[in-house]
């Protein structure tokens, strides 16, 4: 009874080192595999980036254009309004002259009646 318990031990250790040497060969080609995967990713990764740079400096080029002429827009925009400004204030002062102007026609419209009513009285 002792040889079969020795033997048994023996039997199961045996199969204990065969489960453990061919779990040890999956994970090394689990890690392998692993490996090729992480590889073939960053080659992915690289080559997506060198594609993708190019498209990046350019629109990030045309972005900076783009805000620059924006900029010069909003520039242009203000001196505009700084314009329109003035000519609202220019035609502010030509309302006050015709005002004024019409105001002078009235008065010598009124001075001219009154000397016609003069000039047309009968002088005694």
């Amino acid at each position: 009874m002792h040889r079969a318990v020795r033997q048994a031990v023996v039997q199961d250790t045996g199969k204990m080192r065969r489960d453990h040497i061919d779990d040890t060969r999956r994970l090394r080609s689990d890690v392998h595999g692993l490996r090729s995967l992480v590889r073939a990713m960053r080659d992915n990764q690289h080559r997506h980036q060198q594609q993708t740079d190019p498209l990046v400096q350019e629109l990030q080029k045309q972005n900076a254009e783009l805000r620059q002429a924006n900029e010069l827009l909003i520039e242009q925009n203000k001196l505009l309004i700084e314009q329109n400004n003035l000519h609202l204030l220019q035609l502010e002062k030509g309302k006050q002259q015709i005002e004024n102007t019409k105001q002078q026609l009235e008065q010598g419209k009124q001075q001219l009646e009154k000397s016609m009513q003069m000039l047309s009285r009968p002088s005694n």
